[in-house]
């Protein structure tokens, strides 16, 4: 993916790296989600493919370097 990835307390915060990665793609300790890029997200809403498929997006946090 190419960013690093932290979790705490029911959030996922990402490095900025991580925004310039794929558009989709899985974080190894986190399994169960999948991950999309803005981009990615906000065309799957304007084609409101989410109508059809049940997503439930979630913001991650882009933090600095740590």
């Amino acid at each position: 993916m190419g960013g690093e990835c932290r979790f705490g307390h029911g959030e996922v915060a990402f490095t900025a790296a991580a925004a310039h990665g794929p558009d989709l793609w899985t974080e190894e300790r986190v399994r169960q989600d999948i991950f999309l890029s803005d981009r990615l997200g906000q065309a799957i809403k304007a084609a409101q493919i989410a109508r059809h498929i049940d997503f439930d997006f979630h913001h991650c946090r882009i933090v600095g370097e740590w």
